[in-house]
């Protein structure tokens, strides 16, 4: 099954209104739709309803049934005045989606039932002569027809009055110079008496008869006098013969088949003054349906009234007719058109036909026949006019990108894929400026596109139709051994179906059996309209096609097996490729992917009826543990709130304290430092109650860093040593010493004991070699080793040892370490005045930071960038980037950032002769310092102060 867009209409009237059921059909079938049933209402009348779109998926259907509703209306009030009675005509539209087979055919279900009662209550509501339009199909409608919202408070409909011209509908032309060029140049040559063909091909949506209308619009003011009939066809007229030719004679005529037959007589009564002659008068009334006295079926009078209107309307002006849709031009008009173009060659006459391809014209080999092709938007003319229906002159890079992605380069595409992102609050205007919010951008395929695209998809065979969902669904882009195992057929039966020309533009080749979507709008048609079981179905399969095909590689396509495997149900084995997918990422050091993985396998786990709780806390141990790493700590503060009400709700007292403690140390990580001791104090309180020494251990270490970071460090050194006792019970103590020797060794280096912080390093460096450990902990000892000479200030042998951490960090993709260790890298080459060096490291630290979003580094990076600006340069600049830096330190209460950035600021105040600010900023240096235990700046701060009472520089500590 397959759901498609379908669009209904309910035409109530009393049994014996003037309608007749001859016209209703007509009408109907001539838009396209087909009557469906009639429906006795008692003292309501006669309800018939009739769909459009069940046969042709085009994406016109809403429009065509707008247009059969107000024809309708028309025939009606137009019968009932000729009888001398009023209509009881009152008629219903509305949109939505049905179920049909993979033939085509249409189910008589509830979601069938549903719209046709939604077309019944429209048609109840509306009045005699109205047509009432539901809010849905009004959006749909509102481009291309005038709407009125209902003033009944019993209603929420639309009344449909009537339709827009295309140049009302429509904005202004954008783009196309070189085929405008092209189009003005032949119209030139007709203007001067040589008559020409023009074809203009192209898919639907390409902009074909806007063209059109733009040529002409620049011809008028460009003051060459020019006459325009355009006739549109439809699919329905392929059948019907000289169905064409009569279009265009109505257009010229200006009259419609349901005008009274005396007004009609009369129009084609003064054809005469066109020099017409009886018997081609008589030809031209049959051909518009009137009754003609015409006694044989010669065309030889049509034919000779046809050249005569031709001629005579181009005597004074270029005139051009149109065809648009001409690839539904029935035969025998077509055979009439062809003798006519062959007879007249000297007239200023234009026969311009739009069209898709492959449509072949039968007078192609006339030497005055020029094909033109309408192809896809550049990237320039796509990004002019997205500024355009936007109304703005720049428009955010990200937004561009997903407009183009999505469409392909046609023009329709983008203006519809516009109004959707702007429905969606996608797309939002701010003091002039377009701003794009990609976090809700995720919208639906407008209808009008869903229906150009899925006419296409309908024409082909059931069984190709099936591989395109089984491709959608295995991916953007998609490999065609997985598809056809997936769908259980031979690789070369796939590869001959999805290579069709009929696919031309849905599918392309990338090479070898790798296959894409030509744009991203085809692949979200198809899965739009996959049924909720199949996807289950197809997913399953593919999950199962890719471990046959690939059963070395699990691991590598673990997280492509979670979302097939999550799409069809199977949660449990789901959440085990989750799980896997982020041991591999957190291995080549994607640690927010990796957090995404385990999220969503504890969502899974929750929605099951008996999860395994052990295991979903593990997970959360593991989330809280990567957030720390990758330093996402609000993230991962929030994640633990939920955590720890979901351990305390099961009274699993062990991750109640797990949870706290880590909470704990993410809050104080991000200098939410007496919040975070809160926490490890709960977790100290719950822990005392078990007998876990790892988990004690663990609540000590915590406990430690929070303590250094009060500037508390002889408590922070006995939590440690109490640490390293408990460490020594563990079965295998080498890991557990490791966590404890590395912040003890950290922690005695910011007390200013050297001897002991080194020693202690080796200590944990012995055991490093011992353990033989993976890149972040090397990359995490090189980093200590750094501090500690920095706190001992050797800045040289500080800078080497976060240049070891840089390459460790970089050789194994852990981003936030390398951006880490080259900051502190770049502070201890600025205090060896090295500032070219520093300003490198500064630099790639910076942007590695503001990629990531990495704010507190990215700031750390602006303050130390901003001071080598500053004080080397002399930059108003620099020093703006300093403030800017200590105003967000400020903000989040950053301690060791404001000592640093106002320290920083004294300087620069010292250099610029500004004493008193300089001073200022000193003191306050001090106070942090005195406050938060900061020993060595506050030596620092005591000294500054020293230097500008007696005039002397302020050195950068050491």
């Amino acid at each position: 099954l397959e759901r498609r867009d379908i669009t209904a209409m309910c035409i109530r009237r009393d049994a014996d209104d003037m309608l007749k059921d001859t016209t209703l059909r007509t009408l109907v079938e001539r838009f396209g739709g087909s009557v469906l049933r009639d429906h006795n209402l008692a003292e309501a009348g006669i309800a018939t309803f009739a769909l459009f779109g069940d046969k042709v998926p085009d994406g016109r259907d809403s429009e065509n049934a707008g247009r059969c509703a107000l024809r309708l209306s028309r025939a009606s009030s137009a019968a009932a005045a000729e009888a001398g009675k009023s209509t009881s005509v009152a008629i219903g539209v509305q949109a939505g989606r049905v179920l049909i087979d993979l033939d085509g055919g249409l189910l008589e279900d509830k979601y069938l039932d549903a719209l046709l009662e939604g077309s019944l209550r429209q048609s109840l509501a509306a009045a005699s002569t109205q047509i009432m339009v539901d809010p849905e199909t009004e959006r749909e409608l509102r481009t291309r027809f005038r709407l009125v919202a209902s003033v009944s408070s019993h209603n929420s409909g639309y009344l449909l009055a009537n339709e827009r011209s295309m140049a009302d509908a429509y904005g202004r032309f954008v783009g196309r110079r070189e085929v405008l060029k092209a189009v003005g140049d032949a119209l030139a040559k007709a203007n001067r008496g040589q008559l020409q063909i023009i074809a203009l091909s192209g898919e639907a949506g390409v902009g074909k008869s806007r063209l059109l209308m733009e040529t002409l619009r620049r011809l008028n003011l460009a003051g060459h006098v020019a006459a325009l009939h355009m006739a549109p066809l439809t699919p329905q007229m392929r059948d019907v013969p000289m169905s064409a030719i009569q279009e265009m004679l109505r257009v010229v005529l200006g009259v419609d088949e349901f005008d009274p037959e005396a007004y009609l007589r009369d129009r084609t009564t003064r054809l005469r003054e066109l020099g017409l002659v009886p018997a081609e008068q008589s030809a031209v009334a049959a051909v518009l349906g009137l009754p003609s006295d015409r006694s044989h079926s010669s065309d030889r009078p049509l034919r000779a009234a046809l050249i005569r209107i031709i001629r005579k309307l181009a005597e004074d002006r270029l005139t051009i007719f149109a065809w648009d849709g001409a690839e539904y031009m029935d035969a025998e008009s077509m055979a009439l058109v062809d003798d006519l173009l062959r007879t007249v060659s000297d007239a200023r006459i234009a026969l311009l036909l739009s069209h898709r391809p492959g449509f072949a014209p039968v007078w192609r080999d006339l030497k005055n026949f020029q094909p033109i092709r309408l192809t896809a938007l550049s990237d320039d003319e796509v990004a002019r006019l997205t500024a355009t229906r936007l109304g703005a002159d720049e428009i955010p890079f990200e937004l561009l990108r997903e407009i183009t992605n999505k469409s392909g380069g046609n023009p329709l595409y983008v203006e519809e894929y516009i109004k959707a992102l702007q429905e969606a609050g996608a797309v939002s205007y701010d003091e002039g400026q377009v701003h794009y919010h990609p976090e809700v951008a995720q919208v639906d395929v407008p209808k009008t596109l869903r229906g150009i695209i899925a006419s296409r998809i309908a024409r082909l065979p059931s069984s190709t139709r099936y591989l395109l969902q089984v491709a959608a669904l295995a991916g953007e882009r998609f490999n065609l051994d997985v598809v056809a195992a997936a769908s259980d057929e031979e690789i070369a039966t796939v590869e001959s179906a999805l290579g069709h020309e009929a696919l031309r533009g849905i599918v392309h080749s990338r090479g070898g059996l790798d296959r894409a979507f030509a744009h991203g709008l085809v692949r979200q048609v198809v899965l739009e309209g996959i049924t909720v079981s199949a996807h289950k179905e197809i997913h399953l399969a593919l999950a199962q096609a890719l471990l046959a095909l690939h059963p070395d590689l699990e691991d590598e396509l673990s997280e492509r097996l979670a979302r097939h495997l999550e799409a069809a149900d199977q949660n449990a084995k789901a959440v085990d490729y989750l799980t896997r997918a982020a041991k591999r990422m957190e291995q080549e050091g994607a640690l927010d992917s990796a957090t995404t993985m385990l999220e969503r396998a504890i969502d899974l786990m929750s929605a099951m009826e008996a999860p395994d709780r052990d295991a979903m806390f593990s997970l959360y141990e593991q989330i809280a543990e990567l957030c720390y790493r990758s330093r996402a700590l609000s993230h991962g503060v929030e994640l633990l709130g939920k955590a720890i009400k979901r351990a305390e709700a099961t009274k699993a007292q062990r991750w109640v304290a797990t949870f706290c403690m880590w909470r704990g140390r993410l809050l104080a990580s991000s200098s939410r430092i007496e919040e975070g001791r809160r926490w490890l104090d709960q977790a100290q309180q719950v822990a005392r109650g078990l007998t876990d020494i790892e988990l004690s251990r663990d609540v000590f270490v915590a406990t430690a860093d929070v303590d250094a970071r009060r500037g508390e460090f002889d408590r922070a050194v006995g939590y440690l040593n109490e640490a390293l006792t408990l460490a020594a019970h563990d079965t295998d103590p080498g890991p557990s010493r490791l966590r404890c020797l590395l912040p003890l060794s950290l922690t005695y280096a910011r007390m200013g004991d050297r001897d002991s912080a080194l020693e202690t390093w080796n200590e944990a460096r012995s055991l490093v070699q011992e353990l033989n450990t993976g890149p972040a902990t090397l990359c995490q000892l090189y980093r200590v080793a750094s501090q500690i000479h920095y706190h001992g200030r050797n800045q040289r042998a500080s800078a080497e040892a976060s240049a070891k951490a840089v390459e460790v960090a970089r050789d194994a993709n852990l981003v936030y370490e390398e951006a880490l260790n080259a900051h502190n890298m770049g502070e201890s080459y600025l205090r060896l005045n090295d500032h070219r060096r520093a300003f490198a490291a500064l630099r790639g630290s910076y942007e590695i930071a503001t990629e990531r979003g990495y704010s507190r580094l990215q700031m750390s990076n602006l303050r130390a960038l901003g001071y080598i600006d500053a004080t080397r340069f002399g930059s108003a600049e620099g020093r703006a980037r300093v403030a800017q830096a200590i105003s967000y330190a400020e903000k989040h209460d950053y301690a060791w950032d404001m000592i640093q950035g106002k320290y920083m600021m004294a300087i620069i105040e010292q250099g610029r002769g500004a004493f008193e600010e300089a001073r200022t900023l000193a003191r306050a240096v001090l106070d942090l310092a005195v406050q938060h235990n900061h020993r060595k700046y506050t030596e620092d701060a005591e000294d500054a102060l020293r230097c500008l009472d007696d005039r002397e520089p302020i050195p950068l500590p050491e």
